[in-house]
């Protein structure tokens, strides 16, 4: 019997986090969170006053479609 998942496995990475997965700086994940409507960056998840995360399956995606846009402009 196969378990579905559930959104409790998702996974949610703090900007340092994001950060290191765009191979970024901390100050861009914000520059691009602050600007998503144009960028199409992930919208970040406000947990607390002090944690801010971002659903990592978004990041990841987000990443995926800028690598595709890049190799189509050529």
């Amino acid at each position: 019997m196969q378990s579905t998942p559930t959104k409790a496995s998702k996974r949610y990475g703090r900007v340092k986090q994001v950060a290191d997965i765009l191979g970024s700086a901390v100050s861009t994940v914000w520059q691009f969170a602050k600007n998503s409507e144009e960028t199409g960056f992930p919208r970040p998840i406000k947990l607390s006053d002090n944690i801010t995360v971002w659903d990592l399956d978004e990041v990841y995606a987000f990443v995926e479609a800028r690598k595709a846009a890049s190799r189509t402009a050529k």
